[in-house]
């Protein structure tokens, strides 16, 4: 088992929080933002212009 230089402990949680700040800023802002549809709601299945097929 290779021994890990200092530098790849300084990098691995840099990478890895690089990759979760997109991520942990979409919540933030969409936690502020709740009437923003990111996600399609129940709600919207229970629309009436949703039905006119049947």
């Amino acid at each position: 088992m290779p021994h890990l230089s200092p530098m790849v402990w300084f990098i691995s949680p840099l990478l890895f929080l690089l990759l979760l700040t997109p991520l942990i800023m979409s919540f933030l802002w969409w936690s502020q933002n709740p009437n923003f549809p990111l996600i399609t709601s129940s709600s919207d299945l229970s629309k009436p212009n949703n039905w006119n097929w049947a």
